[in-house]
Parts: structure tokens; C-alpha cells; sequence
């Protein structure tokens, strides 16, 4: 079965939340709860897709991809950014 670009897109959400170690609530924490943990569960699966400013909330609570990334518009992380929890 070939991966749809929501697919895509939700994995590469999972990969960056489990990469800091977080829950899904902890996302949305640092989303100021403008993403909500079901929303994510949603992209995380493919069901729904992040709009660019989703995208951008969630390249700023990362702090080392981008939205461009995210959105599978370009292949390449950025690492020039500390993520949300960082200073926590």
C-alpha cells in the first residue's frame, strides 16, 4: 500500500515528537494547546493534514525541522533551534 501524503506527513509528526520524547500532550502544551493531542492524533494517522500555520506552530515547538519539512515540501531538517521544552 502506498504511503498518501497525509500518511507522510503524520509520520513525520510522530518522528520528531518521539524524538523528543514527548506525549501528545506535551505537544500540544507547547503549541499552547492551539494544536489539541486529538488533532495530532489525527495528523499522526493520517486522518487530517496541518494547514502551513499548524505546520509552523509545530516547526516551533520542534525547534529542528521545518514546516516546509513537515508539510513534506522539502527534505531537509533545519537544526539551528532549540525545541519548546528545552528551557523547561
Amino acid at each position: 500500500m502506498e504511503k498518501t501524503r497525509s500518511h507522510e506527513i503524520g509520520s513525520r509528526i510522530r518522528e520528531a515528537r518521539t524524538r523528543h520524547g514527548w506525549t501528545l500532550d506535551e505537544l500540544s502544551l507547547c503549541t499552547d494547546r492551539a494544536i489539541t493531542p486529538s488533532r495530532l492524533a489525527n495528523y499522526e494517522h493520517g486522518i487530517r493534514r496541518p494547514g502551513i500555520e499548524e505546520a509552523e506552530a509545530l516547526a516551533d515547538a520542534f525547534g529542528d525541522v521545518s514546516a516546509a519539512w513537515i508539510l513534506t515540501l522539502d527534505e531537509e531538517r533545519r537544526s539551528d533551534a532549540g525545541s519548546c521544552l528545552t528551557s523547561i
